[in-house]
């Protein structure tokens, strides 16, 4: 394989076969697998329990990694910082704590979002709350909503109806309400990217995702994004990404993939035997591509 940046983009297969939470074996699990992302971290999912890695080399564990040992409904990792609710609604957020994110209130809860500077929870009654430094004077809105999705000093809640809230510090205009009505939506820090009922993809936001020409059309089925950049899935399976492509984020495979998801330098595909692959970069620098964009020789990123 050619070293270098052009190799940011070149794929390897990951099978995902141990289950660990919280540093110990989980008992054997059945039923479809998941794949999920944030930070700098990829989870692989089945039946509810978590086997987490650290992608990012240049995020630091504080312990994030550390997940309860127990089946879990969601999980949502930050740069310092993890929070997961369980089956039975409970929210625990662990990790460095820098911005007060850990400092969870009650619930129960159906989800939490981390959003560096702040997190924000989804109640069971489907109001919102917030906590930590970024939250400063912004209230949410009453709902109620069935998602929400944290950033810095801002967040953005869906309706059953498909109604989109935001809320917060409006940096780069990533933080404004859209009209219309929105099957599901992505709001990865810098932008907010959304899909209408007809899978059509609308962007607003840092400079509308770094002036990348968006895919246009209809039939997209679910999107995912990181710093700068966003990805999709068409109707064929196959991921179609744009915007900043300095880390190789937008090379990807011409795979039929179940899932994809990303973080903030990366994005790993599910596909429909259970493999995975992942393009992109494990850091937020491109001066060691060897290091930082090789996923074909082994690295200490994917050990059990």
């Amino acid at each position: 394989m050619s070293r270098g940046l052009a190799s940011a983009g070149t794929v390897a297969c990951l099978m995902l076969v141990s289950a660990c939470s919280g540093g110990k074996d989980a008992p054997s699990r059945s039923g479809p697998l998941t794949l999920w992302a944030s930070g700098g971290f990829a989870c692989l999912e089945q039946d509810h329990w978590f086997d987490c890695r650290l992608l990012d080399d240049y995020i630091q564990n504080h312990g994030q990694a550390e997940i309860p040992n127990e089946r879990l409904a969601g999980i949502s990792f930050g740069s310092d910082d993890v929070c997961t609710v369980n089956l039975e609604g409970d929210g625990v957020c662990t990790g460095g704590n820098v911005n007060h994110n850990d400092e969870i209130p009650p619930g129960p809860w159906t989800m939490v979002s981390q959003g560096e500077g702040q997190a924000c929870g989804l109640h069971t009654d489907g109001s919102v709350e917030c906590w930590g430094n970024g939250v400063g004077g912004a209230i949410p809105p009453s709902g109620p909503f069935v998602e929400v999705r944290s950033i810095d000093q801002g967040a953005c809640a869906r309706t059953d109806a498909g109604a989109i809230t935001c809320w917060g510090y409006n940096y780069q205009g990533n933080v404004a309400s859209p009209a219309g009505t929105w099957a599901s939506f992505i709001f990865p820090n810098s932008y907010l990217c959304m899909l209408d009922g007809a899978g059509s993809i609308t962007c607003t936001g840092l400079a509308v995702v770094s002036a990348a020409a968006i895919p246009s059309g209809g039939g997209y089925r679910s999107l995912t994004g990181g710093f700068g950049f966003a990805c999709a899935l068409n109707r064929d399976d196959r991921a179609m990404c744009w915007g900043d492509a300095a880390a190789g984020q937008l090379a990807a495979p011409d795979d039929e993939f179940e899932q994809i998801v990303s973080g903030q330098y990366f994005t790993c595909g599910l596909r429909k035997d259970g493999t995975v692959t992942c393009w992109g970069c494990r850091g937020d620098s491109t001066s060691n591509p060897d290091q930082y964009c090789n996923w074909d020789s082994p690295a200490p990123w994917w050990e059990p």
